[in-house]
C-alpha cells in the first residue's frame, strides 16, 4: 500500500461531501458533515483510494447462521418435497415446480452476484462463511444432482412424457443450468461478438413468447416449441450469472 493519495475530489460515500484532505493508507477518516467514520485503503500501484465503512454495523444474520443459510434450508426442503413426491409416484403440483424454478434461478444467478456485493469492501484474504457451513457451491450441486435423479426416475417410469408440465420444467431448468455452466467453463474466452449474438437470440426468443402469449396464438403452436423458446430465455439468464 502507498502512503497517501492526493485526491481531494473524492466524496464521502454517505453524504457526498468532498474530501479536501490527503488520504493516508490505513488511517481513519471522519466526514466533517455527516460524522461517518471510514478506514482509508490506498492501492500501492494505482494510488487509488477506497473507504471501508466503520459506522454501519454488520448485519445480524437470521438464527445466527452464515449468510444464506435460511434460504439454503428452504431450497433443500422444497426440493426434497418434490423429490419425495416423484419417488412415491405422486404428481408434483405446478405451484411447487414453479417455485423451485425461481429458487434454482436464484442460486444460479442472483446469489452469485449478490455474494460479491454484500460486503462493504472486498478483502481477498478474508474467508467467507458459506451457507449451512457447507463448501462453496454445495447447495447448487445438491439441487442439480437431485433433479437429475428425479428426471431419470420419471423417464424410467414413462411419466416424463406423459405429463407435459414435467417436460417443461426440466427443459427450462436444463437451459438455466447449461447457460450457467457455459459461462463458468468458457469464461471470457468467447469473442465479444458471441455475447452480442447470444443476447440477440435471447431477445428474439423473449419477443416471440411475448407475441404468442399476447395475441393468444400460443395455442396454435406445438407445446414443445413453446418450451424450447422458454429454455432459450432461461439459458441466457443462466449464462449471465
Amino acid at each position: 500500500m502507498s502512503e497517501s493519495v492526493p485526491r481531494p475530489d473524492y466524496k464521502c460515500p454517505n453524504c457526498g461531501r468532498g474530501v479536501s484532505v490527503w488520504l493516508t493508507d490505513h488511517t481513519r477518516y471522519t466526514c466533517p458533515a455527516c460524522r461517518c467514520d471510514y478506514n482509508v485503503l490506498v492501492d500501492e500501484k494505482t494510488n487509488e483510494g477506497a473507504f471501508f465503512d466503520l459506522t454501519t454495523p454488520p448485519a445480524i444474520e437470521p438464527l445466527w447462521l452464515p449468510k444464506g443459510s435460511v434460504r439454503g434450508l428452504m431450497a433443500l426442503m422444497l426440493a426434497a418435497a418434490c423429490w419425495a413426491r416423484a419417488y412415491a409416484g405422486w404428481h408434483v403440483p405446478g405451484a411447487l415446480s414453479s417455485l423451485l424454478l425461481a429458487v434454482v434461478g436464484f442460486y444460479f444467478g442472483f446469489r452469485t452476484k449478490a455474494a460479491m456485493l454484500s460486503d462493504r469492501v472486498y478483502d481477498p484474504r478474508a474467508k467467507r462463511e458459506q451457507p449451512l457451513f457447507l463448501p462453496a457451491g454445495a447447495i447448487r450441486l445438491i439441487l442439480v444432482v437431485g433433479f437429475l435423479w428425479m428426471g431419470a426416475a420419471l423417464a424410467l417410469r414413462r411419466e416424463l412424457l406423459a405429463h407435459l408440465e414435467y417436460l417443461e420444467f426440466f427443459f427450462v431448468l436444463a437451459g438455466l443450468v447449461a447457460g450457467h455452466l457455459s459461462t463458468r467453463l468458457l469464461g471470457g474466452r468467447l469473442p465479444p461478438a458471441a455475447a452480442h449474438v447470444k443476447g440477440m437470440l435471447g431477445l428474439l426468443a423473449a419477443a416471440a413468447l411475448m407475441a404468442l402469449f399476447v395475441t393468444g396464438r400460443d395455442a396454435s403452436l406445438s407445446p414443445i416449441a413453446i418450451t424450447l423458446l422458454c429454455a432459450a430465455v432461461s439459458f441466457y439468464f443462466g449464462s449471465r450469472s
